[in-house]
């Protein structure tokens, strides 16, 4: 192949290929419990944990939990302030080694909120949160939307918001 066409290839290769990794980004959110205190953030604790992969270029997630109790159900949300009221992301039974796999697609338009404001000592910036909520606290809704019952020391909450 003539030289200069290679070095034209790979100059463009070389060009488009940031442009790929700005179009496809990823997010990995690690997910874990956390104890609850009267005032302010809650503290992470050792215990179950998971993460949560977001390519966010074609809206599909895949979740993998870890240290949970077999057998149980937990459902996958997004929550973004507005109390008890989450998105439906996903289902699933843990299994005898205590581990859990949910995956899916994230809805159009997810809303946000914006977590940078005074009344947050949590996060600075604008997303939303997700949370692994045990099954049976969680009431199927309308439109993908579900709500909850609160139990703190049974979820695993995001260390970081979904953006």
């Amino acid at each position: 192949m003539n030289k200069k066409i290679v070095l034209g290839l790979l100059a463009c290769v070389m060009i488009a290929l940031p442009m790929v990794s700005a179009v496809m980004p990823t997010q990995h959110i690690y997910m874990t419990m956390k104890t609850p205190v009267p005032t302010g953030p809650y503290p992470w604790v050792d215990g179950a944990w998971g993460r949560l992969n977001v390519n966010n270029n074609h809206q599909n997630f895949v979740f993998n939990g870890h240290e949970l109790c077999p057998g149980d159900e937990y459902t996958l949300m997004y929550y973004y302030e507005v109390w008890p009221e989450g998105i439906y992301l996903g289902e699933g039974t843990i299994n005898c080694e205590g581990d859990i796999h949910i995956d899916g697609y994230l809805p159009d338009c997810l809303p946000t909120y914006d977590y940078g404001t005074p009344t947050s000592d949590e996060y600075d910036g604008i997303g939303g949160k997700v949370w692994l909520i045990p099954s049976e606290y969680v009431t199927d809704g309308s439109n993908g939307l579900v709500t909850f019952s609160w139990h703190p020391t049974e979820i695993l909450f995001e260390t970081s918001l979904l953006i």
